[in-house]
């Protein structure tokens, strides 16, 4: 549907128990190569939100608490969640 109205589609399915840094690696070579701005979602918000903190916090140089509170600040809090974890050490890992 997105394509017949001329939007570029990208699907690209995460499961939480699939989610480490290899999907989110492969995730933002795919960003990159959309035209953008990009809209992305999920059924919670909270994958989705997941990988556009760790792909900022690639791109921004910031570490992991960092890369939460600016989530939560946007209305993303994953501070309590084990999916913000992931979060955390992916963005420390790049930082």
């Amino acid at each position: 549907m997105a394509e017949k109205l001329g939007l570029n589609y990208l699907h690209h399915p995460v499961t939480p128990d699939a989610l480490g840094p290899e999907t989110v690696d492969e995730f933002r070579k795919s960003l990159d190569d959309l035209p953008q701005p990009v809209f992305l979602h999920c059924a919670s918000g909270k994958r989705a939100g997941a990988m556009t903190l760790m792909a900022l916090a690639a791109d921004k140089g910031w570490d992991g608490d960092t890369a939460l509170q600016e989530g939560k600040a946007r209305g993303i809090d994953l501070t309590e969640e084990k999916i913000g974890q992931l979060v955390k050490s992916y963005a420390d890992s790049k930082a």
